[in-house]
């Protein structure tokens, strides 16, 4: 009997850095000299500097990457991750990043549906859907090149490895392997998810679809986009991100039609309330210029011995 293999694409892995090829010195944080090594770097700084250095001066040396040791200029330099880069190199490794984040999201949400759970999953007290939560957060630990997490060939579910050995004993479910994988993955791994990655997907959710459908928005949402609604209730609570298809079929489709259909509706509503107010005071202010008028025609009236009202 042959073993089914899975149809889900490889979890892609962390973008590369760029490499030290050699060093970098900085006098008061700008470029002076580059160099092999350390002592070569801060030579040839001291070379190009009028007097040398001087007591005020902050001197710092920094492995740098061999584009910029190819084109020093000192106005095209970042430091990315402790290591000098020219600035082209580091927007390319943003965007990189940026890419890899998107493309490990895809990956667990149309992965996580399959995973397996182990038959002993809840001997660490974690309900279901803590323990998803917790193969998500290996899922993108293994992404960051973890070598203790490994992905199964079936379901790709992600499992824990006593070792970085290349046959290590795997676990997913012992009280044992889920209390050391939360210690060092699952909480950070959350917490940094949910203040990094979570946060601004789920402020922009509400903030969209509260516009359209005010408290109960969640309901609606998940019959608008014909999805089960506790994954929206997980969304809306900061449970699991908000994936980016989702984000961006809301914003080019009806419900963010009806979204700026609903604000145009009550601007204009407001704009009518403000017109009715500023006519309301006008009408106000001049019955109060006329009673005023009124109280000074009677008083002279009195006071020249006149009958009031004037006949």
């Amino acid at each position: 009997m042959t073993k089914t293999e899975s149809t889900i694409p490889a979890l892609p892995l962390r973008p590369t850095a760029p490499a030290a090829a050699g060093f970098a010195c900085f006098v008061n944080d700008y470029l002076w000299g580059i160099g092999a090594t350390e002592e070569e770097a801060r030579a040839d700084a001291e070379r190009h500097t009028e007097d040398g250095f001087t007591k005020l001066d902050s001197v710092s040396v920094a492995p740098s990457s061999a584009a910029l040791l190819a084109e020093p200029d000192s106005h095209r330099v970042e430091i990315l991750a402790g290591l000098a880069v020219t600035k082209a190199e580091a927007a390319a490794y943003e965007a990189a990043l940026f890419d890899w984040e998107e493309d490990v999201e895809a990956w667990i949400e149309a992965a996580r549906p399959g995973w397996s759970l182990a038959p002993n999953f809840d001997d660490g007290d974690l309900s279901e859907d803590e323990y998803r939560d917790l193969l998500e957060a290996m899922a993108r630990s293994f992404s960051e090149g973890n070598a203790r997490v490994r992905l199964t060939k079936r379901t790709g579910t992600p499992v824990w490895a006593d070792s970085d050995a290349p046959s290590p004993n795997l676990s997913c479910y012992s009280d044992r392997a889920i209390k050391e994988i939360g210690r060092w993955i699952g909480h950070e791994a959350a917490e940094d998810a949910r203040f990094r990655l979570i946060k601004p997907r789920q402020d922009e959710l509400a903030t969209i679809a509260s516009a359209i459908w005010e408290g109960g928005w969640k309901d609606s949402l998940a019959q608008e986009l014909g999805i089960d609604p506790r994954r929206v209730q997980r969304w809306a609570a900061g449970d699991a991100r908000v994936p980016i298809r989702i984000l961006a079929e809301i914003k080019t489709g009806p419900i963010m039609a009806r979204a700026r259909a609903a604000a145009s509706a009550e601007v204009s509503r407001l704009r009518t309330l403000l017109a009715r107010a500023e006519k309301k005071e006008i009408e106000l202010q001049l019955d109060a210029n006329a009673q005023a008028l009124d109280a000074n025609a009677q008083a002279k009236a009195v006071r020249f011995g006149l009958v009031w009202p004037f006949r």
